[in-house]
């Protein structure tokens, strides 16, 4: 992998979910009172979104450790992508200049040997997935499925996908920042929602 790889498949893609955000903003205004407003159109970014940051989270990993030969599952390459990333949980962005995310918050995992002697992983305890990550999945594999009086596409809604984009922002840039520093190159194209409060 290399800078020019990276952007042509990664960077400008992020771009380009992006954009698809910034169109929304012609019909909701990205305010608090509307991050529960959900549609068809946020069903499709969020199954996007979730789907890339499950992407480049293994790539960052299979490029930071190459031994590992394959990283799945978010248990595994989350634990690995939170020892490249230490502060991930706590790092905060500020999105569309008004309000303050963090994407990762209260996420850590733990390697552990299971009963079977076999090397696994799992979150800490009091720890949890991000609920847009939660969220991403139940959309994917229970849209129709009703708790708490609601149903699972419900969570396709503004602050999921806010949250979405920029996790998967945390972890492009951060990869991004690897290869620009290796190959001495420097993007000229930066996002438009997204910048960091705090620093990575």
């Amino acid at each position: 992998m290399n800078w020019e790889i990276f952007f042509k498949s990664y960077w400008k893609y992020f771009l380009e979910l992006e954009e698809s955000l910034i169109e929304v903003q012609r019909y909701i205004n990205f305010e608090k009172n509307n991050w529960k407003v959900y549609s068809n159109e946020f069903i499709k970014l969020l199954e996007v979104i979730g789907a890339e940051v499950d992407v480049i989270a293994k790539e960052i990993v299979l490029y930071q450790k190459p031994h590992l030969k394959k990283a799945e599952g978010i248990a595994k390459w989350g634990y690995e992508i939170q020892q490249l990333i230490p502060n991930i949980d706590s790092v905060k962005l500020c999105f569309n200049s008004e309000n303050i995310i963090v994407p990762w918050n209260n996420w850590k995992n733990e390697r552990y040997i299971n009963k079977k002697g076999i090397e696994s992983y799992r979150l800490k305890k009091g720890k949890e997935n991000p609920e847009w990550w939660i969220s991403y999945n139940k959309v994917k594999h229970e849209r129709t499925t009703i708790k708490n009086g609601k149903y699972n596409y419900e969570r396709a809604n503004l602050e999921n996908i806010i949250n979405a984009l920029g996790g998967l922002y945390i972890l492009e840039t951060y990869f991004k920042e690897k290869l620009e520093s290796k190959d001495n190159v420097i993007t000229t194209e930066y996002s438009k929602l997204f910048n960091y409060k705090n620093t990575i």
